[in-house]
């Protein structure tokens, strides 16, 4: 399943947006847009103190919120792509093993960009 659009509220001067940070360099890079060209991923950047959120899209119009501020970067690439595999309507490929942290970026930026 397609995801239409990923938007990120972030205040930057907070403390607890690593994450979520992270997680927007992935999404905005070259090659994730290069291979996700109908996915538009929009930053709001505000400066409230507010706590940071991703807020995924997909075509059929589900959303995924995630809370950045308790989420580590492997959290929500893991959340991001169990959501789009269980979309995809294509069979499924047996379960590896406990993926690392470079296996999901691996997978993010090969597998899930296919999603989007």
């Amino acid at each position: 399943m397609a995801v239409k659009n990923i938007v990120v509220h972030i205040c930057p001067f907070e403390s607890n947006v690593r994450s979520t940070r992270e997680f927007l360099v992935m999404v905005g890079s070259e090659k994730a847009r290069s291979t996700s060209i109908n996915c538009e991923v929009m930053t709001e950047v505000k400066h409230d103190q507010s706590e940071p959120l991703v807020d995924i899209t997909f075509m059929d119009g589900e959303r995924l919120m995630m809370k950045g501020a308790r989420l580590t970067i492997k959290e929500m690439l893991t959340a991001l792509q169990s959501r789009c595999v269980a979309k995809d309507p294509r069979p499924k490929l047996p379960p590896r093993s406990s993926p690392t942290q470079n296996t999901l970026i691996e997978l993010f930026c090969v597998g899930i960009c296919k999603c989007l």
